[in-house]
């Protein structure tokens, strides 16, 4: 499928495969935060933080590739654009899962 005419499949990419990564890399950092300053253990947090903050820049750079490559010409979407959909569907359920469950305050006292 080539994308002639219009840069919108490519911001609607970029969004859709950037977008849940940076979500999940924001909430990954303020429960860091959150743990240090409550003196736990804070291991688990960055090793989430690294993964998610590769799986971002790798997916970022696709984006990129796939928007210069667009704007010399017009690109079929292809495999790789396929598994950076695939890291950013697993990313969006990720952060959502542990946005509702990690994620709040509790405010039991």
């Amino acid at each position: 499928m080539a994308t002639e005419g219009s840069a919108f499949p490519v911001v609607v990419f970029g969004l859709a495969t950037c977008l849940p990564l940076f979500l999940a890399l924001r909430l990954f950092v303020r429960l860091f935060s959150r743990a240090r300053r409550r003196n736990l253990p804070t291991g688990r947090f960055v090793a989430a933080i690294a993964v998610t903050l590769v799986a971002f820049l790798f997916n970022l750079g696709v984006f990129l590739g796939t928007g210069r490559a667009f704007a010399s010409g017009g690109m079929p979407f292809g495999v790789v654009q396929g598994l950076a959909a695939a890291i950013a569907w697993v990313g969006f359920w990720v952060w959502l899962f542990l946005a509702f469950t990690l994620g709040r305050k509790r405010t039991l006292r």
